[in-house]
């Protein structure tokens, strides 16, 4: 186990890269074993190197949460968050806080969740069917989301068009009324 709550799965298996192997990120959130991540690396790599390398990914955490709730937020690349990847990976909890954002983490921020219906408003806002959408692409494009924001608020992103490949990438058949070209290219 990492972090508080992550648990770690390794396995290994072939998938066209004979030098790599493929380790698995799971979490456990209500007795519910939910996959979060791979990641690829070469065949000789140590299991503690991998585990040091998942911690350091998966357990950081950007600013602090004094124990009154007060954020204390730090200058990370543009701006000055709080961004918490072990609440995005383990889906629990607000793990982002923008600069502009309030500075206590019960009435500011965004959790997992946030982030995911944020991703299905832009979705349904561009005449995507989202009965097409796996939600594995929906969670892929929320993290999309987490790992890009830096100060703004995560509509801000979505706003700026982060997004906009991922509806080029779909299918005609996946919207509603036919591919909305003018939607896509704003």
């Amino acid at each position: 186990m990492i972090c508080s709550k992550l648990e770690i799965s390794i396995a290994s298996f072939q998938n066209g890269h004979a030098d790599k192997n493929v380790f698995n990120v799971y979490i456990n959130k209500d007795n519910e074993i939910i996959k979060v991540k791979n990641f690829y690396f070469n065949r000789d790599t140590q299991i503690n190197q991998i585990k040091s390398f998942l911690e350091s990914i998966m357990c950081h955490e950007v600013g602090k949460v004094l124990e009154d709730g007060t954020i204390e937020k730090e200058h990370y690349r543009q701006g000055y968050i709080y961004k918490n990847y072990e609440n995005f990976y383990k889906r629990e909890g607000i793990c982002y806080v923008s600069e502009y954002d309030g500075t206590n983490i019960n009435e500011a921020g965004i959790s997992f969740e946030g982030i995911c219906e944020e991703v299905i408003d832009y979705l349904r806002e561009n005449g995507v069917d989202l009965n097409k959408v796996a939600d594995k692409k929906i969670e892929d494009m929320a993290e999309d989301l987490f790992e890009e924001v830096d100060w703004q608020y995560v509509s801000s992103l979505i706003s700026d068009g982060w997004l906009e490949e991922y509806l080029e990438d779909f299918s005609d058949d996946m919207f509603i009324n036919g591919r909305n070209e003018e939607l896509v290219n704003e």
